[in-house]
């Protein structure tokens, strides 16, 4: 009796590791993000005042996008390059792979005017965007040797059927779009702002590939 009572206590013991082990696995990345976000309210004003150091009065007034090379958010430390990308609406399928971020190409004429990049919610993509805070910055280094500059204003969870997020028309504005859910079955859709734009000397050109 006393050997089945030890077993049982350990087995209970064993059982309740595993439990609290799975709760912190769940809750730990969600910790990190919101302890991520408070830092960057109070830090991210003078980020912004520091990127658009050197910004011309004139490239504040409309975004000229072009074709995106890489980006950058450098307080949370995401920095990726960007490839054509192309969601199928026939098939449900995107341009994906775990090391870019994709800039949507549609030649089915299913977006709008407000350029969309999308990635995986995975470590080394889109998922250190959940630390992201209001004013956040973000740079997008173009193909023609520009840096646009653009800050994080807010953003919305749409189910995966809802094409109409996919057609936006905000003027001077850029969407960043990933994955997001307990099964990441929806879409988690970032805006942000477009401050200006600076000419980058000696760029170093990437011929970004079409990855299936």
């Amino acid at each position: 009796m006393k050997r089945n009572a030890y077993k049982r206590n350990w087995l209970s013991i064993i059982a309740g590791l595993f439990l609290l082990g799975g709760v912190v696995y769940i809750a730990l990345p969600k910790v990190q993000a919101a302890v991520v976000r408070n830092h960057g309210r109070s830090q991210n004003d003078q980020q912004v005042r520091r990127a658009t150091q050197g910004v011309a009065a004139e490239t504040k007034t409309a975004m000229t996008f072009g074709v995106p090379a890489a980006l950058s958010l450098p307080r949370i430390g995401i920095s990726l390059p960007i490839a054509p990308g192309l969601y199928n609406a026939t098939a449900r399928t995107w341009t994906l792979d775990s090391t870019h971020a994709f800039y949507m190409q549609s030649p089915q004429g299913i977006t709008g005017n407000t350029p969309i990049i999308y990635g995986h919610n995975i470590p080394a993509v889109f998922h250190k965007l959940d630390g992201v805070a209001e004013d956040e910055v973000l740079t997008i280094t173009t193909q023609d040797g520009r840096k646009l500059i653009f800050k994080y204003v807010g953003d919305r969870v749409v189910q995966p059927n809802d094409s109409a997020a996919m057609r936006a028309d905000i003027p001077n504005s850029v969407l960043l779009m990933t994955c997001t859910g307990s099964n990441f079955q929806k879409r988690r859709i970032l805006h942000f702002e477009y401050l200006g734009s600076q000419q980058i000397s000696g760029l170093q050109q990437e011929s970004p590939e079409h990855l299936a």
